[in-house]
């Protein structure tokens, strides 16, 4: 069972798809994808569950096997789709509590999390993987909003900023879409000065919040890191957009309005 779950890992890992792909095509790959790793998630409980029930002490090749299987689920990730969205303004507001996410990870550049004013169109906020003239690189953290914006979860659901706690899993994402999620070691919760950040993607205007800080980024298409500092109007980043709405975190088919 160890090692049908390890080869069926191995094959799933994203990124031996195709990046090419778009439209429906890469829809259809990406449900594929999704069933996939529920059935492999099934596989891995069964693993567990074998794991524990053993009584004898766990001999050298099942040590092994059981660091093979770590390995492969640490490089595992989901695949979220994202979307190209164009920045068409960005506006200086007053003082208001952002939050950094402090994670338990190292995070990546071309990573973060996926945050925004509202779950129909969340912006793709880059990790302090970098350096700046002002403070050094802390790549456990994405600085990542204000205190009432949305952030995107594991198996889809999402929670208001505020309400994360230590020990809460989020997804860190990049810009490919690929996710991984990672433990919330802390919430750092400041009063600091805001801005207005607002794009367009497939005709819908969404908008997030953030700290009007330099070091705040987002993760352009081509996995890089955009500075509120330096972004226009017209500058690309990164959004996952759904229809519908959220219930106390949950996706529901209903019309919603949140602006």
């Amino acid at each position: 069972m160890v090692n049908e779950v390890i080869e069926s890992l191995e094959q799933a890992i994203p990124g031996r798809h195709d990046p090419g792909r778009t439209g429906s095509g890469r829809s259809d790959h990406l449900l594929r994808e999704r069933r996939l790793v529920d059935g492999l998630a099934r596989k891995v409980g069964r693993v567990a569950a074998q794991i524990v029930a053993y009584r004898g002490g766990i001999k050298s090749s099942s040590a092994k096997e059981i660091r093979a299987v770590r390995s492969v689920l640490e490089s595992f990730r989901e695949v979220v789709p994202l979307e190209r969205a164009t920045i068409t303004s960005i506006r200086p507001l007053g003082l208001g509590d952002r939050v950094c996410v402090d994670t338990c990870s190292l995070l990546r550049s071309g990573e973060g999390m996926l945050v925004g004013n509202s779950s129909a169109g969340l912006f793709l906020v880059h990790a302090e993987t970098l350096e700046s003239g002002y403070v050094g690189a802390r790549p456990f953290r994405v600085n990542a909003g204000a205190v009432h914006a949305y952030i995107y979860l594991p198996d889809g659901k999402t929670k208001y900023l505020s309400e994360l706690r230590a020990g809460d899993e989020v997804l860190a994402v990049d810009s490919t879409g690929r996710a991984r999620s990672v433990i919330v070691g802390r919430l750092k919760i400041e009063r600091r000065p805001l801005a207005l950040v607002e794009a367009e993607a497939s005709g819908r205007r969404v908008s997030t919040i953030v700290q009007n800080a330099e070091t705040i980024r987002f993760v352009t298409p081509s996995g890089g890191a955009l500075s509120v500092g330096e972004i226009q109007a017209g500058d690309a980043v990164l959004l996952r957009t759904e229809e519908g709405g959220r219930h106390f975190g949950m996706r529901i088919q209903e019309t919603i309005s949140e602006r």
